[in-house]
């Protein structure tokens, strides 16, 4: 039905025959125990996906020492037959739900996609004929898929590959770690616009056929795998059916009526019915998303407060100092002397820090660990200021959170308290509140 091309994309002729393994119980034990490892080092390997840009090295070894030393070994053996890797999708040999669902974990079985991307790489093969590393470069490589619009003229290809919002594309793009483009005639919504942009620049696929691009920039020892599974999912999301049977569309449907709050679960027609392909595709997708969202975030996280932890260093605060606590760069201790002018004087008080996951974009956590008698500080720690609530900015840091505390513990906002007991005696009481807050620095923050 479609066509799927490799652009710059040329395989490697099979692995050579593994030599005989030595000093082992049996030849068959001692597949037995390699492809046990193997798919131990598989499963290591998809586990550190997500953390490629913090441990490179690490991944690059894995990939081209130990995984082509144990794939060396197993040669021609029925985990590394080279006629297993060289069948069509998985799709096309059992892989389809009867139900029109489609298998994700057969798009993506770890012992095809996975060593069919190491075996058939340049570098890789190099590495098996010379014993050499390879170079463990990333390189960029482009798939094309023709979408038979000839054949099904009235069939919205599109949108299907698109879904609710773009989402299921999105799923996509999530898992194979591809970007997926949409080109040709009517690939843009609307008509009149697609005639608008034909012939201008950066508009030339407008001219071609509709299609679809597939884009990969990883390293060379797995772009191929990922680029062969994107084909294989594309070409299935591309296969048109019967709207009877098509329950990937249903759960499109589905999908854009929870997404606009009109869904509703009684006495639907697709309630109960929940498609196998729905459930691996979507759930597994939004899963590998989300682990490579959270790692981008948490390596931005980190980089931000390392540079916020130098500047602290180099220009500290007049009265404030913090740091981290032991190796744990998200939890620091904070030390703020009591302002000269406030019945705190004269008081080191403790605070915590604790850094979101996605700071800079979420407010850090600091509470007290010094008792404080104070309208916004309750007996727990916890402060009420704005600025570590609804009026925190990515541009504050923790400098100005902690002059903000400084100037807090100065100037009470009773109007806006954590303890109104505290704050009704601040208004009408002030003798006797700024007696009980040095009694309570005396007390607490004076050794």
């Amino acid at each position: 039905m479609s066509s799927g091309r490799y652009m710059a994309y040329s395989p490697s002729p099979s692995a050579p025959q593994s030599p005989h393994i030595a000093g082992l119980r049996s030849a068959s034990s001692a597949i037995a125990e390699q492809e046990k490892y193997l798919s131990e080092l598989l499963a290591e390997r998809h586990k550190l996906g997500p953390f490629v840009p913090v441990l490179p090295h690490c991944y690059r070894l894995l990939n081209q020492a130990e995984l082509l030393r144990v794939t060396t070994l197993l040669g021609n053996a029925s985990v590394l037959d080279q006629n297993g890797l060289e069948h069509a999708s998985p799709l096309a040999s059992g892989g389809m739900f009867s139900n029109g669902g489609a298998n994700v974990d057969r798009w993506a079985s770890p012992f095809q996609s996975e060593i069919s991307g190491l075996m058939h790489s340049p570098s890789t093969q190099n590495w098996l004929n010379t014993q050499s590393n390879s170079s463990g470069l990333i390189v960029k490589r482009t798939l094309r898929i023709d979408i038979p619009v000839d054949q099904y003229p009235s069939y919205n290809f599109v949108g299907r590959l698109l879904g609710p919002r773009g989402n299921s594309l999105k799923r996509v793009e999530a898992t194979t770690e591809c970007r997926v483009l949409i080109r040709g005639r009517g690939s843009i919504k609307d008509p009149v616009k697609e005639e608008m942009m034909r012939g201008k620049p950066g508009y030339e696929h407008l001219n071609e056929p509709l299609h679809v691009i597939v884009e990969a920039e990883l390293p060379v020892e797995i772009i191929d795998a990922r680029l062969l599974q994107a084909r294989e999912i594309l070409e299935d999301l591309l296969k048109p059916m019967d709207e009877s049977q098509d329950f990937y569309k249903k759960q499109q449907l589905r999908e854009l009526a929870m997404l606009n709050g009109t869904l509703r679960e009684e006495g639907s027609q697709m309630s109960g019915s929940v498609s196998p392909f729905h459930n691996s595709l979507s759930l597994g997708m939004k899963r590998a998303k989300t682990r490579v969202d959270k790692s981008r975030k948490f390596v931005m996280a980190s980089k931000r407060i390392q540079k916020e932890l130098k500047d602290l260093q180099k220009d500290p605060p007049a009265s404030c100092s913090a740091g981290p606590v032991g190796q744990d760069m998200f939890h620091w201790q904070a030390t703020i002397m009591g302002p000269s002018d406030s019945p705190f004087s004269g008081g080191v008080f403790l605070a915590s820090i604790h850094f979101p996951p996605d700071y800079p974009f979420k407010p850090p956590k600091v509470s007290f660990k010094t008792k404080v008698f104070h309208p916004n500080i309750n007996s727990n720690g916890s402060i009420c200021l704005d600025i570590l609530k609804e009026q925190w900015s990515p541009a504050l840091t923790v400098s100005k959170v902690l002059l903000s505390i400084c100037s807090l513990l100065t100037d009470p906002n009773p109007d806006d308290p954590l303890v109104p007991e505290i704050a009704h005696m601040y208004k009408t009481d002030r003798p006797k509140y700024e007696s009980t807050a040095r009694s309570w620095t005396q007390k607490y923050a004076m050794g």
